[in-house]
């Protein structure tokens, strides 16, 4: 009866292995439920480069104002724009090229919020996890 307790919990651990390597299920989970962070797990050598994330992010800033005034309820809106770098925002929300993936010259683009429910109505105005088709991390800070 032991033995076949303990092989009914050994399946059952690889079983749960298995599932979390394939779907990101536990680790979204506590990202989504302890930090109120999303991911988009994408590796560095599947993002787009940075240069285009830049563009989009320079053509797209009027949609990006209605979004960031609409979460924060506030018309103040900073932009800096740089050559390698571009950041929207009013320092309660803002979106800005990512900077994890250097060595790949790719880039995501972060989204940087204070409460879950700024994050629902930013999330409301993006298509599958991604703006304009760059993958976005959403960070609670």
């Amino acid at each position: 009866m032991k033995k076949y307790y303990l092989i009914s919990l050994l399946i059952f651990i690889l079983l749960i292995s298995v599932i979390e390597i394939k779907t990101y299920l536990i680790r979204d989970s506590i990202r989504l439920f302890l930090f109120d962070n999303v991911s988009h797990h994408k590796s560095c050598k599947d993002l787009p480069s940075k240069n285009k994330v830049l563009e989009v992010l320079i053509q797209n800033e009027e949609d990006i104002k209605k979004i960031i005034k609409e979460a924060s309820q506030s018309e103040s809106i900073t932009i800096e724009n740089t050559d390698d770098y571009v950041y929207i925002g009013n320092g309660v929300i803002w979106f800005e090229s990512g900077t994890e993936c250097e060595s790949f010259d790719t880039t995501d683009i972060s989204i940087g919020y204070q409460t879950s429910k700024q994050r629902k109505i930013i999330q409301k105005h993006l298509e599958k996890g991604s703006f304009k088709d760059i993958p976005v991390r959403l960070t609670n800070y």
